[in-house]
């Protein structure tokens, strides 16, 4: 696969997953624990029987809101390329591997980093099933980035209810790399110049071999949607530590306009600088092969 453009955040949503993903896949314990999809006063909603609730079926964002025109511009975007209507019709674009695919061509998006289900353990609110509802949606995301997996890398869910568990999945690789998500990049030199500062100071006790900075240049990476002003700062973040996305498709994404946001705010970088930023770095922490 020959890639030119890949998003290193994308989403899969647990109100894009099929209606009865949890509850044929639970354990006889908790089947009546898991998420599943009831008619709601609004339409087609996910819940629990415990009175949690997951928003709208194939709603809008993580959380499924309902799509109502001209209050979102990026999602009115979305909403021209038939996203919500096909939703309604009960087409899981986000959640069909072949049309989700044909999403990401109109896009120019050769591959795509899944995060998933952001938020849904703590909706959930029963700590035990949340472990059964991850081992599920877990399961399923191999299984959906199996069917092209030059395309698709999907991140598995920590558990994030147990502070022993999560701490234990991170343990297994203590070479881990940390990526904040989502989060912009043109906050990050200040933060790396007062750490450096703060423990050149009075932190050198702690254990650390290198300053602060060394570490982020080392091991971390950020990745952003659209940010003109941190862009100006590629120098100071590090080229190689700053990964594009488009966030698809959530309503604060850039879809299906990527390659207009890649050109107007990177069309001035050095060729090597702007490869490295939509598309090296992601490959080569998420291993795309080309």
């Amino acid at each position: 696969m020959k890639y030119d453009v890949i998003s290193a955040d994308s989403h899969v949503d647990l109100i894009w997953l099929p209606p009865d993903l949890f509850t044929e896949n639970a354990s006889a314990a908790f089947k009546d624990r898991m998420p599943y999809v009831t008619d709601g006063p609004r339409g087609k909603e996910w819940v629990t029987k415990n009175g949690s609730t997951f928003g709208l079926m194939n709603g809008m964002g993580s959380g499924g809101r309902q799509y109502v025109p001209g209050q979102i511009h990026r999602s009115d975007r979305m909403a021209a390329e038939g996203i919500y209507e096909d939703g309604k019709k009960g087409i899981r674009r986000m959640t069909d591997p072949e049309l989700r695919l044909k999403d990401q061509d109109r896009d120019g998006v050769q591959a795509e980093v899944l995060y998933g289900i952001l938020g849904a353990t703590i909706r959930l609110k029963d700590n035990e099933a949340a472990g059964e509802m991850l081992r599920i949606y877990n399961e399923w995301l191999a299984d959906f980035c199996a069917t092209h997996p030059d395309r698709y890398a999907g991140l598995a869910c920590i558990p994030n209810h147990d502070v022993d568990a999560a701490t234990g999945e991170i343990e297994r690789d203590p070479g881990f790399k940390v990526v904040i998500g989502e989060a912009g990049i043109g906050w990050i030199p200040y933060v790396l110049n007062r750490m450096d500062a703060e423990w050149e100071d009075q932190f050198k006790e702690l254990d650390l071999k290198m300053p602060p900075s060394e570490y982020w240049r080392r091991q971390c990476y950020a990745t952003y949607q659209t940010d003109p002003v941190g862009i100006k700062l590629v120098e100071e973040i590090g080229n190689g530590n700053i990964m594009w996305a488009s966030d698809f498709p959530h309503p604060d994404g850039i879809w299906p306009d990527s390659q207009a946001y890649i050109e107007r705010e990177l069309g001035h970088l050095p060729a090597d600088t702007r490869k490295k930023i939509v598309c090296e770095n992601a490959a080569k922490l998420y291993r795309f092969v080309n």
